[in-house]
């Protein structure tokens, strides 16, 4: 049975192509390599198959790697087929920890303690360098993964602040955490748009919000501290106590996680609350005095919203648009929706339609 070589990145492949030297093409052994299907590739630079990066590796490797672009989704599935009929990458991509898990213990892939003692050079310095390296991608003693330390935090994404609300309220431009949060409180309150409505945010947890938030107090989790990995949640804390105080102060919309996830049929307080890094008792207090609600009225007022729109503006079938707005099933979504609109999905769905044809033209909006 074939064995393929297992890493956590694509960039392990180098750790063993640069340690030998290059040739022509036509004499290198073929390899192939797994790479993401749906990596984003700056335009004019290629696909994730073919590009500079690709090529050069090519050139100065001792290699000549086929990318194959597998999805990240449904690891184990996409692999685990191809790997006992031997038809697999010899290189595998995947950040799904069950999925090498269960690779590893059916034995299909690789060690690399002896590949790396025979052939490398830089990750050989690497090992000896950081030796925990070798127990966290280790199993049962032997060597399936490779990795390397973060120097850093390195954030993926920016910020951008509006300049014009920043003269308006006669703000400079913020430059610690606390000048951030004055102005995201700021801007939530005092009205930036000038418009006598309070319906502007100062900032958002949707998104990339959340982490973004986290890499402002360099939050990792793990560190190297004196040649060991430790954890530390210190940096954690703080950036929870800050999303808390934006949470708490309206200065973020706080319906963004039911907006967001309203779909899902397994919506619960319990995750919502996880995902807030807040108690579950806390969140459903605030969102009562906020709301006037329960969580789960609240929910249930989303999806039927959610359910309107598509009954009046699509010919879904009233199933599927049950299914849409995360109910468990048509029963249940017919129930929930009487319950709140005193009609069913049907006569709603009708009834809309019989307003619709009977506008005068003048009442066209």
């Amino acid at each position: 049975m074939k064995k393929n070589i297992s890493a956590l990145l694509l960039a392990a492949l180098l750790v063993s192509m640069l340690t030998l030297p290059g040739g022509a093409l036509a004499d290198k052994p073929r390899l192939t390599v797994a790479g993401e299907a749906d990596q984003a590739m700056p335009e004019g630079y290629g696909t994730v198959e073919e590009n500079q990066w690709i090529d050069w590796i090519r050139e100065n490797g001792p290699a000549d790697i086929e990318v194959i672009a597998i999805s990240e989704d449904n690891d184990l599935e996409r692999y685990s087929m191809p790997m006992a009929s031997g038809t697999a990458p010899d290189i595998i991509y995947s950040g799904d920890p069950v999925t090498m898990n269960t690779l590893i213990n059916q034995r299909l892939l690789m060690p690399l303690d002896d590949v790396i003692d025979q052939y490398s050079v830089e990750y050989k310095k690497r090992l000896e360098e950081y030796p925990f390296l070798r127990d966290l991608g280790s199993v049962d003693g032997k060597l399936y993964l490779l990795g390397a330390p973060s120097p850093a935090i390195m954030p993926e994404q920016v910020r951008f602040i509006r300049v014009d609300w920043l003269e308006k309220l006669g703000l400079e431009m913020p430059t610690t955490v606390d000048e951030y949060l004055e102005v995201a409180r700021a801007f939530a309150k005092n009205d930036p748009d000038g418009n006598g409505v309070d319906d502007t945010y100062g900032t958002n947890l949707s998104g990339k919000g959340s982490v973004m938030i986290d890499w402002m107090f360099g939050d990792a989790r793990w560190f190297i501290r004196d040649g060991k990995m430790v954890m530390d949640l210190t940096p954690s804390m703080q950036a929870s106590l800050f999303k808390k105080a934006l949470f708490d102060e309206g200065i973020v919309d706080r319906d963004y996680l039911i907006d967001s996830h309203y779909a899902d049929p397994d919506l619960s307080l319990a995750a919502v609350a996880d995902m807030l890094g807040m108690n579950p008792n806390y969140v459903s207090t605030l969102i009562k005095d906020e709301t006037g609600m329960t969580f789960t009225r609240m929910v249930n007022r989303k999806r039927i919203d959610e359910a309107e729109e598509r009954l009046l503006h699509t010919s879904m079938q009233i199933s599927v648009v049950a299914e849409a707005t995360g109910f468990q099933s048509a029963v249940s979504f017919n129930r929930v929706f009487k319950q709140t609109t005193g009609m069913t999905p049907g006569e709603f769905r009708k009834n809309g339609q019989r307003q619709s044809l009977q506008r005068e033209p003048d009442d066209q909006p």
